[in-house]
């Protein structure tokens, strides 16, 4: 072959390659473009979590502000309830969630959602109505009991409501009369209700402690039979039967 030819030859080579190349060259740029079009109209960017589930990292501050939110109006709610004296069980069962997963909505308000918060405070609300409710009925069952201490030890009614009834048998002259009057109301709302302490005291205005001791004065002192035949006739003129 002639170097005329050979040289021929390589031109020609060389024409095909540009071409080959700038084909390539095209081809790649309409799929970037093709890419980037597909990537904008899916949205924003997302990532892989080690759990498997997507994450889009635009919302990251949309889930921020929320939790924020939520973590105010749980911990708003766990005031209130704590205000209120009702117990997370308490709460939890009238919510119809577990004890454990209303902790952890507070410890997590983000796994929360807005309908799980409106039932807790829908709960909260209707169980607050109910424990006012039971404590009218006790102040009521409370107030008759004593009412009907006070005719049967000649006292009256309304000076022993107005006695503090923190300060015992130390409240100025009378104050022994108007400390047991009270003992033995509460004792035979106790025994003839089963009304537990906590609410006693609530309805009473002293500490469980203080109902604690005024049961166990009681108890006490029924081994003096004017005691026991005051308990006796007070439990038939309000209930109709006798205290075992």
């Amino acid at each position: 072959m002639t170097l005329f030819a050979t040289a021929k030859a390589e031109a020609a080579a060389a024409a095909v390659r540009q071409h080959v190349n700038g084909s390539c060259a095209t081809l790649l740029s309409a799929e970037n473009q093709q890419s980037c079009a597909t990537k904008l109209s899916a949205g924003p960017k997302t990532a892989e979590s080690g759990d498997g589930h997507k994450k889009n990292f635009a919302k990251a501050p949309f889930d921020r502000l929320n939790a924020v939110q939520k973590a105010a109006k749980l911990a708003a709610l766990e005031r209130e309830r704590a205000v209120r004296g009702l117990s997370i069980n308490a709460l939890a069962i009238a919510a119809g969630i577990s004890a454990f997963w209303y902790r952890t909505l507070v410890r997590s308000p983000l796994r929360a959602s807005d309908a799980m918060i409106a039932r807790v405070a829908r709960a909260l609300r209707q169980a607050d109505a109910k424990r006012t409710a039971e404590l009218a009925h006790v102040e009521l069952m409370y107030g008759g009991f004593l009412a009907a201490v006070c005719h049967e030890l000649e006292l009256r009614v309304d000076l022993v409501r107005e006695a503090d009834p923190t300060a015992g048998k130390n409240n100025g002259p009378g104050g022994h009369a108007t400390s047991t009057a009270r003992q033995l109301a509460i004792y035979l709302v106790n025994q003839h209700a089963g009304v537990k302490q906590r609410a006693l005291a609530r309805a009473v205005g002293v500490s469980p402690a203080a109902i604690c001791i005024a049961l166990r004065a009681i108890e006490d002192a029924r081994d003096s039979s004017a005691i026991d035949a005051l308990i006796e006739t007070v439990s038939r003129q309000v209930t109709g039967r006798t205290v075992i």
